[in-house]
C-alpha cells in the first residue's frame, strides 16, 4: 500500500512541474509577444527553467552532471537577461545561448557513430572546444569596440554557425544511430529553436503579421521539454554503457 502511495506521489511530482512549465511558457509568450504586457511577462518567465531543472534533478534516470546543470543555469540567466530593457544584455544572452549550443555540439560529436569514446580525441574534445570558445571571446574582447554594431554581428554570426553545424550533426546522428530517442529529442530541440527564429525573423524583417507571431510561440513552447527529454535519454544511454 505504501509503495502504491509512493508511486502516486512520484507521478504527481512529475506532473505538477511539467504542467507549470507548459502553462508558464505559454502564458509568458502570450504576454510578451501577443498582448505585449512585458511587465507581467517578467513575473512568469523565471518559472520556466526552474520547472525543467526540477524535473531533471528529481528524475531517477538523470545523472545530474555538472555540464548539464551548467547548461540549465546558462539558459536561465540568458532567458531572464532578455527581459531587461538594456540592449547590451541581449548580446550577453546570445553569448550564453552560444555556450549552451557549444555544450550540445560537444555531446553531438561524442554521440557520432564513428567517434571512439575511449580515444584521445574524445578525452580531449571538451578541452579543445573550451579553448576555442575562450579564444573566440578573447578575440572579441580585444579586437572589437563593444559599442560598435560589428561587435554584435560577430557574436551573432558565430552563434548561427555553431547552431547550424550542431543541427546538421544532430540529423546525421539520428540517421546513423538507428533513429533512437536521444537523437530524435536533440533534433526536435534544435528544430523548434530554428523554426521559432525563422518565423520571428520573417515577422520582424519582412512581413509583420499576428499569425506569424502565434506560430512562432506555438513552436517554441516545447523546446525545453525536448531538451529535458534529450538530457535524460542521453543519461540513460551512458548508464547502460
Amino acid at each position: 500500500m505504501y509503495s502504491r502511495k509512493n508511486q502516486i506521489i512520484k507521478k504527481e511530482l512529475v506532473k505538477v512541474p511539467l504542467i507549470m512549465y507548459f502553462v508558464s511558457f505559454a502564458l509568458y509568450l502570450f504576454l510578451e509577444n501577443i498582448v505585449e504586457l512585458k511587465e507581467y511577462a517578467l513575473l512568469v518567465k523565471p518559472i520556466i527553467i526552474p520547472a525543467i531543472a526540477f524535473l531533471y534533478l528529481t528524475g531517477r534516470k538523470s545523472k545530474r552532471t555538472i555540464l548539464n546543470l551548467t547548461m540549465l543555469v546558462f539558459i536561465f540567466i540568458a532567458d531572464n537577461c532578455t527581459l531587461l530593457e538594456d540592449r547590451s544584455f541581449y548580446l550577453y544572452a546570445t553569448m550564453l545561448y552560444m555556450g549552451v549550443i557549444y555544450i550540445i555540439l560537444y555531446y553531438a560529436i561524442l554521440d557520432f557513430k564513428y567517434v571512439n569514446k575511449k580515444s584521445p580525441f574524445a578525452r580531449y574534445l571538451g578541452f579543445g572546444i573550451l579553448l576555442f570558445v575562450f579564444s573566440l571571446l578573447f578575440y572579441w574582447v580585444f579586437c572589437y569596440d563593444h559599442a560598435d554594431k560589428s561587435s554584435q554581428v560577430f557574436i551573432v554570426l558565430n552563434y548561427i554557425v555553431v547552431f547550424v553545424i550542431t543541427l546538421l550533426l544532430s540529423m546525421v546522428n539520428y540517421i546513423l544511430n538507428k533513429r533512437n530517442n536521444r537523437d530524435l529529442y536533440l533534433m526536435l530541440t534544435l528544430f523548434t529553436m530554428f523554426f521559432t527564429g525563422l518565423f520571428s525573423s520573417i515577422n520582424h524583417y519582412y512581413m509583420s503579421h499576428l499569425w506569424l507571431v502565434i506560430i512562432a510561440c506555438i513552436v517554441e513552447i516545447p523546446v525545453y521539454y525536448f531538451l529535458l527529454k534529450y538530457l535524460i535519454a542521453r543519461d540513460q544511454k551512458k548508464l547502460r554503457a
